[in-house]
């Protein structure tokens, strides 16, 4: 189970297939946590996974790091052995930043829209039938147990962020920013269904301004943050790594005036990608 204690005792949001366990036996537990998304794990296999909504503190959204991390038992005596709390810093393999104004650096020939090149940055213009979509080609697929973060300096009057887990253009998911709706989305596209939301949070967003969005994926959860400042998690029913990402702009056009993209995948190493950040294109901005 996963779920939550509040003044009303404990509470249960969501719960696996029964299994059989035992008394005076002992299971070894893996909590993950990525934003809000949280996966657990018995005995090495996934059993299930929840999103909590984020906590506001201060008028801020915050992941669950802001809490403390501990053991408890409800009415019941447990024992633990051998706890440790770890901060998983990735291995990274990858780490570059291209600057759009100057260069498309890794973005490949694009799968919908126009996409054109300006002193204001890389633009994609949706058409009436389909979403502007190009996709960041690095020479190798991603594993899905790597651990993947793309960030993008981005400015539109309708939607426009960062599509991931992509198989075709109608077959995608994504974190973005929806202008018209004042929101942060995150959500999917399939055949059947189209275009669909998934998690939201209120954002006030202008289109005259730029913004960084950061997406960070790591196994069936995806996270965003917009200026440094956590917004939203998700977790999806399957991994969503090892598919293909790149930029999205719907309604309206999308400009994007930065692309950094950073991994843990151990195939970028081998395939002779930078290990240490580096840029792409002249003129590009070191990242820090």
């Amino acid at each position: 189970m996963i779920g939550h204690r509040n003044s009303s005792g404990w509470i249960y949001d969501v719960q696996a297939t029964p299994r059989s366990f035992k008394a005076d036996t002992y299971y070894d537990l893996l909590l993950a946590v990525n934003g809000t998304a949280v996966t657990l794990s018995v005995g090495g296999s996934q059993a299930l996974s929840y999103t909590f909504g984020a906590r506001v503190i201060n008028g801020q959204a915050n992941g669950l790091n802001k809490g403390m991390t501990g053991m408890g038992s409800n009415n019941a005596r447990g024992t633990f052995d051998s706890v440790s709390v770890r901060v998983l810093a990735p291995q990274m393999t990858y780490d570059k930043t291209t600057n759009l104004t100057t260069g498309t650096g890794p973005l490949s020939t694009p799968l919908s829209g126009t996409w054109s090149r300006g002193t204001a940055g890389y633009a994609g213009t949706p058409s009436s039938t389909s979403n502007a979509l190009v996709l960041a080609n690095l020479g190798t697929a991603l594993a899905s147990t790597s651990w993947l973060e793309v960030t993008s300096l981005l400015k539109t009057a309708g939607i426009a962020g960062i599509a991931f887990d992509t198989y075709s253009t109608s077959e995608f998911k994504f974190v973005a920013l929806d202008v018209v709706g004042q929101r942060v989305v995150i959500g999917h596209v399939d055949p059947r269904r189209g275009w669909a939301i998934d998690a939201t949070i209120p954002w006030i967003l202008k289109a005259t301004s730029s913004y960084s969005v950061t997406m960070t994926l790591k196994g069936a959860s995806t996270s965003v943050t917009v200026g440094g400042q956590f917004a939203a998690s998700f977790g999806f029913n399957g991994g969503v790594v090892d598919g293909g990402f790149g930029l999205l702009a719907r309604g309206t056009s999308g400009t994007f005036t930065s692309l950094r993209i950073r991994s843990s995948d151990v195939a970028l190493a081998s395939s002779g990608s930078a290990i240490r950040a580096s840029s792409i294109g002249p003129g590009s901005d070191e990242p820090p």
